[in-house]
């Protein structure tokens, strides 16, 4: 399983507290084993998940055990890029007629537990290179956004247009290629409580980090993962993420169901990163 570790040097304030998320795959069987024949796929060559399932958007899950984590699901629009000598984009998914709700949040986006991608022309090789690129559908690059979005406590379906990026080889099995995403980008899940009345009177409108490094812009994407040496200069309009929010409760006690609001940015080793919280109160209007 791979885990995103960072040196961070927080600066947090009242007794609000932050929880690092680092990415885990869940532990789910593939259900699809066998290759079904999916409508328009005559031709095309199938590459499927192996058998631990590998995806996008994410919630953060706290059992207490190893599971403890980013659990990651497909959603509407995901591509898939397959380096056949040049860089080839799915030709069709059977993403759409997998979604389903989120059955602890049915207002969260849909999700897909598994994907199956079929690419046209030909594939002799025992293995490929495949990435994932998020919504850029660049193949080559990923763009980190200054500016993420996320409405829904613990609904991060925001990542695969802010950054999320990663690699697999897949393998021949029989007349397809199986694969197990690694996750390539780095990811902070926030999870802030208070027993401090004036404080959880309020409800948390956004959070902001601040780095000593380019964490927004356009990396160069290879089939390792993001080219640090391609990171952007570090100026005022690159080195800071705004994560805008719905108004999230402070709980008494961490509660990811409440408030766990994620961020994704380039993988690497920072020496400093600034965490400020923006906390509207309905009491003062402040």
């Amino acid at each position: 399983k791979q885990m995103k570790r960072f040196n961070l040097l927080m600066l947090l304030t009242a007794t609000l507290l932050l929880a690092i998320g680092c990415t885990e795959e869940a532990a789910t069987p593939n259900d699809d084993k066998k290759d079904k024949q999916e409508p328009d796929t005559k031709g095309l060559t199938a590459f499927v998940e192996d058998d631990v399932p590998t995806r996008t958007t994410a919630e953060y899950f706290n059992n207490g055990g190893l599971n403890r984590g980013l659990h990651y699901y497909w959603t509407a629009g995901d591509r898939l890029w397959v380096n056949n000598g040049t860089l080839i984009q799915d030709a069709y998914s059977n993403i759409d007629s997998k979604l389903e709700n989120n059955p602890t949040n049915p207002t969260a986006v849909k999700r897909a537990a598994t994907a199956k991608f079929y690419f046209s022309g030909t594939y002799t090789a025992n293995n490929y290179n495949v990435r994932y690129t998020g919504a850029s559908n660049l193949g080559n690059k990923v763009d980190f956004s200054v500016v993420q979005n996320q409405p829904i406590p613990n609904d991060a379906s925001h990542l695969n247009i802010c950054g999320d990026c990663g690699t697999a080889v897949a393998i021949k099995v029989g007349g397809r290629y199986q694969f197990t995403l690694e996750h390539k980008a780095s990811y902070l899940t926030f999870i802030p409580y208070s027993t401090q009345e004036i404080v959880r009177e309020g409800v948390i409108t956004a959070i902001q980090i601040k780095a000593d490094k380019a964490i927004t812009g356009r990396f160069d994407f290879n089939d390792n993962g993001v080219v640090l040496s391609s990171r952007p200069a570090a100026n005022s309009s690159t080195t800071a993420i705004y994560l805008k929010l719905n108004n999230f409760e402070i709980p008494v006690s961490p509660d990811p169901t409440k408030n766990a609001s994620i961020i994704v940015l380039p993988p690497g080793t920072y020496n400093r990163i600034d965490v400020e919280y923006f906390i509207h109160s309905a009491a003062t209007n402040l």
